[in-house]
């Protein structure tokens, strides 16, 4: 799963896994910040303009510290006009061009093979 960056505000630029010890952040594939820590009980912000065509909002992604400043939740906000919890437009759908998003592994046995 990715997230918007608080530091520079790249959509989807910061990557974490969530398991059973908790929320784990990488650092930005943009800028390179990290946002494991932070002031106790702080809350860090990041925000991206709304991706739909024609809204003027923005969808957000709170970060928010436990009293040790450490990284505890991660809140995704939707935009406040339409209602949409992504961060950017999709550019290509399989389903649009009529093709698989994953080739079927049964064609893998025939490939080639001549009917």
């Amino acid at each position: 799963m990715a997230a918007i960056c608080p530091n520079c505000h790249s959509p989807e630029a910061v990557a974490y896994v969530i398991n059973d010890d908790g929320l784990y952040p990488f650092t930005c594939m943009e800028c390179d910040a990290s946002v494991i820590r932070s002031t106790p009980r702080g809350t860090l912000i990041g925000s991206v303009p709304c991706p739909t065509g024609g809204c003027t909002g923005s969808v957000r992604d709170a970060y928010l510290y436990d009293s040790t400043g450490r990284l505890a939740q991660l809140n995704r906000h939707r935009c406040l006009l339409c209602g949409t919890d992504q961060t950017r437009k999709a550019t290509h759908h399989a389903a649009d061009h009529g093709e698989h998003a994953v080739p079927d592994p049964r064609m893998l046995r025939i490939a080639g093979r001549r009917v």
